[in-house]
């Protein structure tokens, strides 16, 4: 038996389940990339946010610990607006995905 893709089904194999799981791929292969751009994306955002307001909590620390004078320098507005920017970008992929779990659970359901 040779280990490439062309081996022989033997005991204790998956074949099967091998070709099943490979037709499902190729026929769900749009909607897996889509899921996985979606994916990809929120978690980018998710990051970018995480950074963002950390970034934001340090500099209005030592914005606060330097003085008066630099507390009042300090811009809250453009980082204010970059986590308001970010945390919006995900909620319409969230409720994409949220919209479309159902329609997805019950074409799985259904008797072919």
């Amino acid at each position: 038996m040779s280990g490439g893709p062309g081996r022989s089904c033997g005991p204790g194999r998956f074949c099967g389940l091998q070709r099943l799981l490979a037709a499902e791929h190729r026929r769900q292969r749009g909607r897996l990339l889509a899921a996985g751009a979606s994916a990809a994306t929120v978690a980018v955002a998710s990051v970018l946010l995480l950074g963002v307001s950390g970034w934001f909590i340090t500099g209005a620390a030592l914005a606060g610990a330097a003085g008066a004078a630099s507390a009042m320098a300090f811009n809250i507005l453009l980082p204010s607006a970059c986590i308001r920017l970010l945390a919006i970008s995900t909620l319409p992929i969230l409720t994409g995905l949220s919209w479309s779990r159902p329609s997805v659970t019950a074409r799985s359901r259904r008797p072919r």
